[in-house]
């Protein structure tokens, strides 16, 4: 999500930083990549507050105590999460750990969520949704409430027609070895 910062509605944020989840990849083995993710996935999903929900949490915590601290009044507080895929699973679990006083300097952006982010008490929710990418229909969690989502089709973005569907173009916010944008990243470039 480093990527992120080079985006021009957020580009002008000071001491950005980032929490990453890195269970699908470092591992020599796919299966083990794989077994690993389908674990949290699984933990997720049952509601279970995993070590990066916690780890997001605490940075949000320390994002917010040195807004305070560094003399910044409650109402200037601003605190910009964008998270990609599972990450959005993780975030809906790390709110349950913070204060309301927090939640509510809380402005967050899903991309592509394996749960929807739910509105209650935070500054403002932008769950955005790919119409090709199927990672956010998978979630009972996202078919039980009626959150309002944005939609979009990659063909809007210039994605040729006959490749709205493929994985850059489907659910990859940046492909990570080629450096190609993808739709979620172009997305936010165009709809900031």
């Amino acid at each position: 999500m480093r990527e992120v910062q080079r985006i021009p509605s957020f580009s002008h944020i000071p001491n950005a930083t980032y929490v990453d989840n890195p269970t699908s990849r470092g591992h020599p083995f796919v299966l083990l990549n794989l077994g690993v993710d389908a674990m949290q996935v699984i933990g997720d999903e049952s509601r279970m507050i995993g070590i990066v929900s916690r780890r997001l949490a605490r940075t949000i915590r320390t994002a917010y105590n040195d807004a305070k601290s560094s003399g910044c009044k409650e109402e200037c507080i601003r605190i910009n999460v964008v998270v990609h895929s599972q990450g959005a699973a993780t975030t809906h679990n790390a709110l349950a750990l913070l204060p309301a006083e927090v939640l509510k300097r809380l402005y967050v952006t899903g991309l592509g969520g394996q749960h929807e982010i739910p509105y209650q008490g935070l500054g403002l929710v932008r769950n955005v949704r790919n119409i090709h990418d199927f990672v956010p229909l998978l979630s009972p969690w996202n078919l039980l409430w009626d959150r309002t989502t944005e939609t979009f089709n990659p063909i809007t973005l210039g994605f040729p027609r006959g490749e709205e569907d493929r994985p850059i173009s489907g659910h990859t916010l940046m492909d990570e070895v080629t450096g190609d944008q993808g739709s979620y990243y172009l997305y936010l470039i165009q709809h900031p």
